[in-house]
Formats: C-alpha cells, sequence, structure tokens
C-alpha cells in the first residue's frame, strides 16, 4: 500500500496475505512539491507519483540500495491530478489542472501521446476500466476517451450533479462510472441508462447539514463502489442494483481518500483535515492522520 501527501512525502507499506499485519518499507520525500497521486508498476516493485510541478517519477523501492525517483514523463507544466493504469494497453494515463489528458510509457520518454486538452476546463480526477478513460473536469463535466481510438474527441456523459464533482472512479469493464462532489451527492451513470442512480451521502434529507464526498473507488473483483467524505463515513454501493447505499461510521474526524486492494475483499480509507473547507481552520484543528485497513464483511455491502 502506498500513500501521498501534501508535505510531499511517499510512504509504503507491505502487507501479509490476509491483511492482519503490515510493515513499513520506504519513505521518499519531495524537495518543494506536494504529492498529489501516485501508482504501482504492475509487478509492485515501482511507484509512479505525481506532484504540484507537473512531474511524474518512478521510486523503484525494489532495489537494495536507494536510488533518487526518476522522471518518466515529459513535464505537464501544472499539477498532477489523475495517475492511472491501463493494462489493456499496457500504458499510464495521466490528468493535469491544465486541462490535459495524456498517455504514456513509463519506459519510453518517447512514447507519449497528448488525447485531450482544454485550458479552459482543469482535469479534477480520472480512472481508467479497460480501454475506457473517464475523467472529471471542473465546472461538474464528466467526459469519456477510447483509448481504442485516441483521435477522437471526448465523449460528454451526462451528470446531474447540482456542484463540483471531487473524484471519479469506475468499474473494471469501463461502461459504469460513479461521482462524488462536494454537496455530498454520488452520482452512478452507466451505457445502461436503467442504472443511472443519484445518492445522497454525507449529508441529511433536509440538506441541514452537508459535508463533501471526498473520493470515491470502485473495486476491481466485484460491482462495488465506495465513498468517503467529511463527516467521517463511508458509504457503499452495489453496481448491479439501485438499492440504497450502505453506510458505516469510521471515525469523527474527516476522511480524506479511499481505495480498494486488488483482491481480498479489503478497503483502506485515510483519515485528516478535509480540505473541502479550505483552509482556514487547518493550524486551529490539527487532525491526526491515519489509514485505516478493514476487511468488507456481508453486512457492508448493500
Amino acid at each position: 500500500m502506498a500513500a501521498a501527501s501534501w508535505d510531499g512525502s511517499c510512504r509504503i507499506w507491505e502487507f501479509n496475505d490476509s491483511y492482519s499485519s503490515s510493515r513499513f518499507l520506504t519513505l521518499h520525500q519531495e524537495q518543494k512539491e506536494a504529492v498529489l497521486r501516485c501508482l504501482f508498476s504492475p509487478d509492485s516493485d515501482i511507484l509512479y507519483f505525481g506532484n504540484t510541478k507537473g512531474e511524474i517519477k518512478a521510486l523503484n523501492y525494489g532495489q537494495s540500495t536507494k536510488t533518487t525517483p526518476s522522471v518518466v514523463c515529459p513535464l505537464l507544466e501544472s499539477p498532477v491530478t489523475g495517475l492511472k493504469a491501463c493494462t489493456e494497453k499496457a500504458c499510464v494515463v495521466a490528468g493535469s489542472m491544465g486541462g490535459a489528458v495524456v498517455v504514456f510509457d513509463p519506459k519510453s520518454k518517447d512514447n507519449f501521446l497528448i488525447l485531450h486538452e482544454t485550458q479552459n476546463s482543469p482535469i479534477v480526477n480520472i480512472d481508467v476500466g479497460q480501454t475506457m478513460i473517464y475523467f472529471a473536469t471542473a465546472g461538474r463535466a464528466v467526459r469519456r476517451l477510447d483509448l481504442r481510438n485516441p483521435n477522437q474527441k471526448a465523449m460528454n456523459i451526462e451528470c446531474k450533479i447540482p456542484s463540483q464533482i471531487t473524484s471519479i472512479a469506475c468499474n473494471t469493464q469501463g461502461n459504469c462510472c460513479i461521482a462524488g462532489s462536494t454537496c455530498g451527492f454520488v452520482e452512478m451513470m452507466s451505457d445502461d441508462v436503467a442504472k443511472y442512480n443519484q445518492y445522497r451521502c454525507h449529508r441529511s434529507d433536509n440538506a441541514r447539514t452537508m459535508t463533501s464526498s471526498n473520493m470515491v473507488s470502485v473495486s476491481r473483483e466485484k460491482d462495488v463502489g465506495m465513498s468517503v467524505g467529511g463527516d467521517g463515513t463511508v458509504y457503499f454501493f452495489n453496481l448491479m442494483t439501485p438499492k440504497k447505499p450502505r453506510e458505516t461510521k469510521v471515525t469523527q474526524i474527516p476522511l480524506t481518500a479511499c481505495t480498494f486492494a486488488p483482491k481480498g475483499g479489503v478497503v483502506a480509507v485515510a483519515s485528516g483535515y478535509d480540505w473541502s473547507r479550505g483552509a482556514e481552520f487547518y493550524k486551529k484543528e490539527k487532525l491526526s492522520v491515519e489509514i485505516i485497513v478493514k476487511k468488507l464483511g456481508q453486512n457492508d455491502i448493500p
């Protein structure tokens, strides 16, 4: 497991097969830049990460001697806001705050292609399922690109969320995605129109209390999604049915990030300061940062 942080650090842990114990492997510290996104290589011996400068680097933490991370992609010139692997095409897809979606081979700097570029629409987050790239932009737009047809324009996906999208995640097949928002709504969009749904998460029915959905994620094993928010709650979704999501209160402090393990029915959620509130309360609250690893039970999934 790897964690990226606004303090410029990347931390890596190794778990046993049952996820009952772990050991800390390594720490990398950037000098001046925050680390926004990270991604393991297929063999999990290299960690790719993107920073606020627009650099994407490779940290070969499996080597016996400590090495300096190398830059593996041309400079994006703005913060890296998305970093995902496409196993079907053996490449990495990245998004930037400058509005670019690029695909590249981390083993060859010459193999680099800009798929989408819009200066007025910063990329908020991306995800990849098979050859489909989903990305959300400022202005509440969701779009999709197909790596099988890299010259085609991005297709707009209808999204009815009434506030800014914070993150996006898609299923393994690439035909369904969920998006979280600053107003707590989570929306599911699918090629099957009948499966469209919008869920009230991280907010009361009358909207008197409302926190942001800070991140969404979709399992690579099952059709299950989740959202974590500023209210310290995790919501789990069954992407195959319109059932109401099931909520689990994890902590009293905000949850900031989440992910599913590749196998084993395990999730990891991170807690800390909720930056969707702005920076004004950060020094005053001094919230502790922790990562919680949890094995999913039958009662967690609707």
